[in-house]
């Protein structure tokens, strides 16, 4: 699960209605996750949960969440991703793979299996993380992931 912290509430009035909204910010990305709405009446209780990720971290090339776009094209990234380490360097510097998963990446003897290895280890972590791995991937393999977005 997250670790939440950075709570804070903040008041404001709004057509003469006190309004308190209370956000909760994730330690590792700073970007807002929750955000909490309570109004005196005629209002009731509003919670409102963001679902996608704001952080830096995450990309959603357009129309394709990350993870669509992983799975759909893993073959042509195993085979057509030319050093995968760079991407590997990025994820494990933001603590988005571990060490040992680090280890048996760069282990490998081939960039396939680099790759495989890498796409292995992002997959199930969720949308954070494979946003992050597009994020990498578009940065370090820019004509690849153009070519593959636009080929739909």
């Amino acid at each position: 699960g997250s670790l939440w912290s950075g709570h804070d509430t903040k008041s404001f009035t709004h057509l003469d209605r006190t309004i308190l909204a209370h956000y909760c910010v994730h330690n590792a990305s700073s970007s807002v996750k929750m955000l909490e709405i309570m109004a005196r009446q005629p209002f009731s209780h509003l919670v409102i949960d963001l679902q996608a990720d704001l952080s830096q971290n995450s990309l959603t090339l357009p129309g394709i969440p990350a993870e669509e776009f992983l799975k759909k094209h893993r073959a042509v990234l195993i085979q057509g991703v030319k050093n995968p380490i760079p991407i590997a360097d990025d994820l494990s510097s933001k603590s988005m793979i571990g060490d040992e998963e680090y280890s048996r990446i760069t282990a490998e003897t081939t960039e396939q299996e680099r790759m495989r290895k890498l796409l292995n280890a992002v997959l199930p972590k969720g949308p954070e993380v494979m946003g992050a791995c597009l994020k990498a991937l578009s940065e370090h393999e820019h004509h690849l992931v153009k070519y593959l977005s636009e080929s739909r």
